[in-house]
């Protein structure tokens, strides 16, 4: 059961697709027009050197919070100090 305070946005695996479907991903330098609109998906340490310097309005960044969960079945394992750097900064 989700805390009340809890906002995250809950759909099914067909929505989800259909949202994936609609992301780009970025692997080298692009103009702006080819991303108005557009949610891209990855690293963001690597994709920010390929756009254009001060074209991003919002940026959603998902870091290592560094805790042990279960998600749907899936376990992640706390990492250590050292780990948890690397894997922020890589």
């Amino acid at each position: 059961m989700k805390s009340p305070k809890n906002k995250t946005i809950d759909f099914s695996v067909e929505e989800g697709k259909t949202f994936l479907d609609k992301c780009v991903t970025i692997s080298s330098k692009v103009i702006i027009d080819e991303l108005l609109d557009k949610t891209i998906i990855g690293d963001s340490l690597k994709i920010l050197e390929h756009i254009p310097h001060q074209s991003i309005d919002l940026l959603i960044a998902d870091p290592c919070y560094n805790l042990d969960k279960n998600f749907h079945g899936t376990k992640f394992s706390k990492l250590n100090e050292t780990a948890c750097v690397k894997h922020t900064k890589s």
